[in-house]
C-alpha cells in the first residue's frame, strides 16, 4: 500500500507595498487572461451558490485562482492540462502567462495603495524531511513572493496547523481565524501552501451615518425583512437594462439595474446587479458571464439618483472540493491520475488534492468596505433614458469588487438576505 503523503495547500495574501509607477494598459494577452479569470469567477460563484440558493455568498476569485496558479507550479501531465483548460482555456499550461497575470494585478493593486489598503502574502510550510524541486522552489519564491518554512508535520502536525492558522489570522487583520479545520493536517502531511488577501477601501463619496436607516428588503420567498440601509441622493454610474441586455427605455422594460460605487482613488469599485424581481437572482446568476459583465459596465452612465444599499457583514466558509470537480479539475483529486510530481524530489506517486477550503470576510458600512479571504488546498497520497432615477438594492442581488482598468474580480458574492 502506498505511503500517505497529504499535501495541504492553503493560499493566502496580505502585504502592503510602496507606491509604484502607474501600470501600463494591459497587453492583448493580459486582456484575454483577465477575461478568462472573470469567466472562472462566474463559474465559481455558480458552484458556491448552488447548494443553497437562499444563502448569501461571498468569496475571493482572486485568492482561489492565485492558489491554483501556485499549485500549477508543481503540476505535470493530466493535472497540468486540466489547470490549463480551467485557467487559460488552453491544452498546455503556460506558466509564464499565469505569472505575468499575477504580477500585473499585484502591480496595479500596489499602485493603488495610496488610496486603498491591499495586503497579500504567500507562505509554504514544507515537511523537514522533504525536499522541494529547486526550480519549483525558485518559481514560488520569485513569481509568487512565497516565504518557505520547515515544518515538523510527522510529530507535531496539529501544532503546525495552529501556526498556519495564526499566521493567516495575523495577515488578514484578524478576520480569518481557522482556515485549516481540524483533521485537515496530519502526520502524513508534507506541504502546505497558503495565499491570503485583505482589502480596505473607503468610498470615494462616503455615506452620512445620520442618513442610514431601516428599509424593507424583499426576500425571494415573498416575505420582507427590515435592515439598515446606506442611503443618499448622489450622482453615480447606473444603468437600466431590458431582457435582451439593451438599455431599457421605459420602467416596465427594466429587467436589471446596475450600479457602480468607486473606492477612493477610483482604481477599484463596487458593482451591484439588481434583478427587477425578488425571484430574479437565480436566472441572473445562470446567465452572468465575463462578456455580459463587460457589456453592462461599459453602458453605465452618471446620473443623480436616489440610492440605497444594505449594510453588510458576511463571514462564510466553503469546502471547495465539489467546486473544483465542477470546474473540471477532477484528475488532481484522484490518487490514480493526479500528477503533482513537480513539487518534491523523489517519488511523489499518488500525491493528489484531498481537501480544499475557502474562508472570507466582508463588512460594508458608511465609510467603505473591508474584505479578506483565504484559500486552502490539501493534497496527499492515499490509497438609460426613461426609468426613474431610483436605485435601491432592496431584493436579492449580485455584487463584485473589481479593479476597474482590467475588470479583475477581486471579490464576488450575492445578498439573498442581509
Amino acid at each position: 500500500m502506498p505511503k500517505i503523503l497529504p499535501l495541504p495547500l492553503a493560499l493566502f495574501a496580505c502585504f502592503s507595498a510602496p507606491v509604484e509607477e502607474p501600470p501600463a494598459p494591459p497587453t492583448p494577452a493580459l486582456v484575454a487572461a483577465y477575461e478568462r479569470e472573470a469567466s472562472v469567477a462566474c463559474e465559481l460563484h455558480r458552484g458556491l451558490g448552488s447548494s443553497d440558493p437562499t444563502a448569501n455568498v461571498f468569496f475571493s476569485p482572486a485568492s482561489i485562482t492565485a492558489a491554483l496558479s501556485m499549485l500549477a507550479e508543481g503540476a505535470k501531465g493530466a493535472t497540468a492540462s486540466e489547470l490549463a483548460r480551467v485557467l487559460q482555456e488552453a491544452d498546455a499550461l503556460d506558466l509564464d502567462g499565469l505569472r505575468a497575470l499575477r504580477a500585473d494585478l499585484a502591480h496595479r493593486l500596489r499602485a493603488a495603495s495610496n488610496d486603498i489598503g491591499w495586503n497579500e502574502a504567500n507562505g509554504l510550510w514544507v515537511d523537514d524531511s522533504a525536499t522541494l524541486v529547486p526550480e519549483t522552489q525558485s518559481a514560488l519564491e520569485t513569481y509568487h513572493g512565497a516565504s518557505i518554512r520547515p515544518a515538523d508535520f510527522r510529530t507535531d502536525f496539529d501544532g503546525v496547523r495552529g501556526n498556519i492558522n495564526r499566521w493567516v489570522k495575523k495577515e488578514t487583520g484578524g478576520r480569518i481565524e481557522d482556515l485549516l479545520p481540524a483533521g485537515s493536517v496530519s502526520s502524513m502531511t508534507r506541504l502546505v501552501l497558503v495565499n491570503a488577501v485583505q482589502f480596505l477601501g473607503k468610498w470615494e463619496d462616503e455615506f452620512e451615518a445620520k442618513s442610514t436607516g431601516d428599509l424593507p428588503f424583499l426576500l425571494a420567498d415573498g416575505t420582507e425583512t427590515s435592515v439598515p440601509f446606506l442611503k443618499d441622493w448622489r450622482s453615480m454610474a447606473i444603468g437600466f437594462f431590458d431582457a435582451e441586455d439593451k438599455m431599457a427605455h421605459a420602467p416596465k422594460d427594466v429587467a436589471l439595474t446596475a450600479f457602480e460605487l468607486p473606492y477612493l482613488g477610483g482604481r477599484l469599485s463596487f458593482v451591484g446587479l439588481i434583478p427587477a424581481s425578488p425571484t430574479g437572482l437565480p436566472e441572473l446568476e445562470r446567465r452572468v458571464s465575463a462578456p455580459l459583465l463587460k457589456q453592462w459596465r461599459s453602458a453605465l452612465h452618471t446620473q443623480r439618483t436616489d440610492f440605497a444599499m444594505p449594510k453588510l457583514k458576511l463571514e462564510p466558509s466553503y469546502d471547495l472540493v465539489p467546486i473544483l470537480q465542477g470546474l473540471g479539475l477532477g484528475s488532481m483529486l484522484d490518487p490514480g491520475t493526479a500528477d503533482l510530481g513537480g513539487f518534491f524530489e523523489g517519488n511523489a506517486k499518488g500525491l493528489h488534492v484531498t481537501g480544499a477550503y475557502h474562508s472570507a470576510f466582508l463588512k460594508i458600512d458608511e465609510e467603505g468596505t473591508e474584505a479578506a479571504a483565504a484559500t486552502g488546498v490539501v493534497a496527499g497520497i492515499t490509497s438609460a433614458a426613461g426609468p426613474p432615477p431610483k436605485v435601491h438594492a432592496d431584493r436579492p442581488y449580485l455584487f463584485l469588487i473589481t479593479e476597474r482598468a482590467t475588470g479583475a474580480i477581486l471579490f464576488m458574492g450575492r445578498v439573498a438576505n442581509p
